[in-house]
């Protein structure tokens, strides 16, 4: 930008600012938030947005926004533009919020901040690019606006503008930007998407669908490859399915998220992270997840479907049932445990399944623990979702280490059977795994009770080093056991 184009923008100063809601004023697509909170709140709605959309496009946002509980402080706004705004507004500047066709929700937003001059809520504002840039020319003049983007298609509205924002970390929009239009300021935008979307998939939750290795483990099935192969497609299966549905999850807990101190940074919660791409993402590795499924067996596809289903009714309903979402989380690690034993194509003995969900139930425990402890602490972090109270604290504890102890003893009990005599060469050794787990078990829950645990204890024992240090022992009486 050249010392001419700077004494022009400050002779215009008065131009109108006009400000996208979408994009630039939030960091988020508000119809997506409003869509997806709707669904939230009753799944049945799907039906009548599909009757809505087909009846009357004209009318389709604002039946979304109007029936929409969409809370408008929640909304992960760009603070850093909003500061700017309260500058400019300060020193006299006009400001314009532009929005599509629902009134309800720019309104609310104009009420909210308190600074905008006038809402400007028509049809044609949703338009973009050329078609954006004459609307905006005919209600205002050429050069007599300056505009507020975050992509190249506004780079249109900005060749007609008397000066520009951008607001975008894109170094080709940027560059493209100052070439073209009256610069005055430029914002970060969200960051890198790609890195983003692997934060999205949580790749750091993959390591739990390894829990299918462990009937081929045990079995003794270790050097054959085959079987290895079969149980590793199932591996990929699940875990691009569980992406699929941590990605669900995230758009439906967008607002309980944001309440969270931890939570809300997540790429959706945080806006950092567009929600088309969450639209795009999910079904896409649900079908290669069930593809990859298909290629195990028939038997594991509908195992791997009913996984799928049983997590929908989870994030739909059963969350928000006491108990009942501490149950339904221990049945979804046994089921991944059943699925590789489904892999492998064999029977396999009923102790371990009673082991797991004891064992799991425990883990599920802790983390609703640790979520209560939370709340404790801070009020404002709790979670409306969940069924639970603080004054629950000292059951859950009863519930979750009584549960931990009983998957020790059915462990113990499993030990003593004709069946370990069969497969293991020391059977007696494998005793030693029942203090190992005892002790583990006493340490994440006294973990949890001091306010160190994370939010999911699986993650917490990957950071933890006396859990890899239980871990390896747990593993060398295994291996003695089986080869001595």
């Amino acid at each position: 930008m050249n010392k001419e184009d700077k004494v022009e923008i400050s002779k215009d100063f008065q131009v109108p600012l006009c400000v996208d809601l979408d994009g630039a004023l939030s960091r988020t697509n508000l119809l997506l938030e409003a869509f997806f909170c709707l669904i939230k709140q009753n799944p049945f709605m799907l039906f009548r947005l599909t009757f809505w959309f087909f009846l009357d496009r004209a009318k389709f946002r604002e039946k979304i926004f109007s029936n929409a509980k969409l809370s408008v402080d929640l909304v992960p706004w760009n603070y850093e533009l909003i500061d700017w705004l309260r500058e400019q507004k300060g020193q006299g500047r006009n400001l314009i919020l532009l929005t599509g066709p629902c009134r309800l929700i720019a309104d609310q937003v104009s009420d909210y901040f308190g600074f905008f001059d006038e809402v400007i809520s028509h049809e044609d504002c949703a338009l973009k690019g050329q078609a954006k840039s004459k609307f905006l020319c005919d209600r205002f003049g050429i050069r007599q606006f300056a505009y507020i983007g975050q992509s190249m298609i506004d780079l249109y509205i900005w060749q007609q503008a008397r000066s520009s924002v951008i607001v975008s970390s894109s170094a080709k929009i940027n560059k493209y930007a100052l070439t073209s239009s009256n610069v005055e300021k430029q914002l970060p935008g969200p960051g890198n998407p790609l890195r983003l979307v692997f934060k999205a998939i949580r790749v750091h939750q993959w390591p739990k669908n390894w829990l299918l290795f462990l009937p081929m483990i045990l079995m003794h099935y270790y050097d054959n490859w085959e079987v290895a192969y079969s149980v590793l497609i199932g591996v990929l299966a699940f875990t691009l399915t569980s992406s699929s549905v941590y990605i669900v999850n995230d758009l439906l807990d967008l607002e309980s998220d944001r309440r969270h101190p931890d939570k809300r940074n997540r790429p959706f919660a945080s806006g950092r992270l567009s929600m088309s791409w969450g639209l795009v993402l999910a079904p896409s590795l649900l079908v290669i997840g069930m593809v990859f499924g298909s290629l195990v067996s028939a038997d594991f596809l509908g195992v791997l479907l009913f996984y799928y289903l049983t997590t929908v009714v989870y994030s739909f309903w059963l969350k928000k049932v006491a108990l009942i979402d501490v149950l339904v989380l221990a049945h979804l690690y046994t089921w991944r445990i059943f699925a590789g034993v489904v892999a492998i194509d064999e029977v396999f003995s009923t102790w371990l399944f009673m082991f797991a969900g004891f064992f799991f139930l425990s883990l599920a425990l802790i983390k609703r623990y640790s979520e209560l402890i939370l709340t404790k602490e801070n009020r404002k972090a709790a979670n409306s979702r969940r069924g639970y109270a603080v004054e629950d604290i000292p059951q859950l504890v009863s519930f979750g280490t009584s549960s931990g102890y009983m998957s020790v003893l059915v462990l113990a009990l499993y030990f003593h059977s004709d069946e370990v005599r069969i497969l293991y060469h020391r059977p007696d050794l494998l005793w030693l795994t029942c203090p190992l787990l005892l002790y583990w078990i006493s340490h994440m829950w006294l973990q949890a009770h001091r306010g160190y645990m994370h939010s999911d204890p699986l993650i917490y024992a990957m950071k933890d080093k006396l859990s890899y240090l239980v871990m390896f022992s747990v593993l060398t009486v295994w291996l003695f056991s089986s080869v001595m």
